[in-house]
């Protein structure tokens, strides 16, 4: 018997598509109907939790009994649901069940005519499956005025399984898509990790010279339908223009949304924001994929390869991480999914929120990547803006002590979080620590930067053998180039953060960690822990800035560390 959902947080998505305050919310669910015609489920109101509900059972569109439920179940008392006694197990008439005959069962509220849970398919007297058939819940939500249909849908017993769908109108199909858009109003009702919405654009041909429309959708493979249909007057409703203004204006919310989580002051605030804006961006992307019109039609390929090339990944989302981990986008996706991977691979996603930062240097392709990869924080840094003040704001809106910076050409290796935050625990001064990274020749790609007496900057490890014991020991080093190391977050805010007079994240890397050693914190080198680099036929640039070169980023450097001060000794 399917587990009856858990006690939510502050609201549950609805059980129908009827407006709020119209009827009382409804939780339940037809958990299975048996061959020999006994049907069991369970059905309560949270608004009403005393009252009892009756139900009707419907066979193949009649109805043909109705049933109290009244009976005491510990599932469902142990899911907060009530007293526990809503549930409710019924034998059908005789004459309803006749052996061989294949039917559709389904449940109504008496009191709202609503649906409870899905529409189930049995042979009356057929033998009993070894496996229960998985239960399928969901709902069709809403149908807007010009066409766009939303819902949820899933598994309870099988949360990461997708699931197709396909949209109706008047009993006719005319597209399908899947349930994989992550809402939080289904997370906050402890309906998997809230990434099984839906959104569809109907066609204009569906749309145009008619007037009432009945829309429906249905799980494809089963053909099990999500709730009611909805009605909805069309008319001359679904011009073009209407359709391209309204996207103008969602692209000017989500401007705007950007610009005011730079304005946030709390941290914590600054996250739940993130997350929603986020969430946002994806479901835009999404809806937008699953459009139809000729000035979609390329982002519908895009996001339609995407999902081909590459498995979904369900990143963790920690309730108390201890660190933020940024990717850069810098690279191809293929390394960029490779890197977040790794990093739920290994467990970091567990102990960390995991942010994707995109300066569009690759033409904003990475905006396709919370299509496949779910619980990803992904920031567009806008046109013409700094990346160095960009990687500020976000060190200062995560959460957790540590901020961690990865290029995307990196993988990290088990331990790797876990070596860093133990090095920080056992050094209280310790402001910034680096790791080992290794190619995937076997050679050293990068261990740390040293500010040499002759003024010029050198990674002492860099491709040397990976198994070299001079780089197996911890050491304090200048700095870091922008490939992967880890910052204490109240120790960068108060050295004033990356430089913003920078263009390169790399020189305001070093620059920080001298900074950091400035104000008396350690910059220690930690070859515990440990990530493999991959430059995939895409070289980035060297981890060490070469200061002998006469761009703007260099001469800062030299000024600042080089000609108006001497090299601190390192020990």
């Amino acid at each position: 018997m399917p587990t009856p959902p858990k006690r939510a947080g502050r609201r549950r998505p609805k059980a129908t598509a009827e407006p709020l305050g119209q009827a009382p919310p409804l939780s339940g669910n037809l958990d299975a109907v048996r061959p020999d015609g006994t049907v069991i489920a369970w059905c309560w109101s949270p608004a009403e939790p005393a009252l009892r509900r009756e139900v009707g059972v419907w066979v193949d569109g009649a109805e043909v009994a109705r049933a109290l439920c009244d009976q005491p179940r510990p599932d469902l008392l142990g899911a907060g649901v009530g007293d526990g006694a809503h549930g409710m197990e019924l034998a059908l008439p005789d004459t309803v069940v006749e052996p061989g005959r294949s039917v559709t069962v389904m449940l109504r509220d008496v009191a709202t005519g609503r649906q409870i849970g899905a529409t189930l398919a049995v042979t009356w007297g057929a033998p009993q499956q070894d496996a229960p058939q998985r239960a399928l819940h969901g709902n069709l939500d809403r149908v807007t005025r010009d066409g766009w249909v939303s819902g949820w849908c899933w598994y309870p017993d099988d949360p990461d399984a997708p699931v197709d769908l396909t949209i109706l109108v008047d009993n006719e199909a005319v597209g399908s898509t899947r349930a994989g858009t992550f809402r939080a109003d289904l997370k906050e009702a402890g309906i998997g990790d809230g990434s099984h919405g839906f959104a569809f654009a109907l066609p204009w041909s569906a749309l145009a010279d008619k007037g009432m429309l009945s829309i429906t959708v249905r799980e494809t493979g089963t053909g099990t339908v999500l709730g009611d249909p909805i009605l909805m007057r069309a008319g001359r409703v679904a011009m073009a223009e209407e359709r391209i203004q309204d996207l103008e204006r969602q692209l000017r919310l989500l401007r705007s949304q950007l610009d005011e989580i730079g304005l946030q002051n709390q941290a914590r605030d600054e996250d739940r924001a993130a997350r929603a804006l986020f969430a946002t961006v994806a479901a835009f992307f999404q809806a937008l994929a699953e459009g139809d019109g000729t000035m979609r039609g390329g982002l519908k390929a895009a996001v339609e390869d995407v999902t081909t090339r590459f498995a979904p990944l369900a990143l963790a989302i920690p309730d108390a991480p201890s660190a933020t981990i940024c990717v850069g986008a810098d690279a191809p996706l293929e390394t960029i999914y490779r890197c977040l991977a790794a990093l739920h691979e290994t467990g970091a996603d567990g102990q960390a929120d995991i942010v994707l930062l995109d300066d569009g240097r690759r033409g904003g392709e990475a905006a396709l990547l919370p299509t496949v990869v779910r619980n990803l924080h992904y920031v567009r840094v806008p046109a013409h803006a700094s990346i160095v003040a960009a990687r500020n704001e976000v060190a200062m809106a995560g959460r957790g002590t540590l901020v961690a910076w990865l290029a995307p050409q990196v993988r990290v290796m088990p331990g790797w979080l876990d070596a860093i935050a133990a090095t920080f625990a056992g050094e209280p001064d310790a402001g910034a620590v680096g790791t080992k990274v290794v190619r995937d020749d076997g050679l050293l790609h990068h261990t740390g930067i040293l500010l040499g007496p002759d003024g010029m900057l050198r990674d002492p490890g860099r491709l040397a053998a990976a198994d070299d014991p001079e780089h197996d020991a911890p050491r304090a080093m200048h700095g870091f180039g922008d490939v992967a190391f880890a910052l204490r977050r109240d120790m960068m805010a108060a050295a004033g953060g990356f430089a913003t007079g920078f263009a390169s994240p790399t020189h305001a890397a070093f620059d920080l960690c001298m900074r950091l050693r400035g104000r008396g914190q350690h910059v220690l080198y930690q070859p515990l822990a440990m990530a493999v680099w991959s430059d995939e036929g895409a070289p980035a640039p060297p981890p060490v800035p070469d200061l002998s070169l006469q761009d703007e980023d260099s001469r800062q450097l030299r000024q600042r560390w080089v000609s108006l001060a001497p090299p601190a000794a390192v020990g």
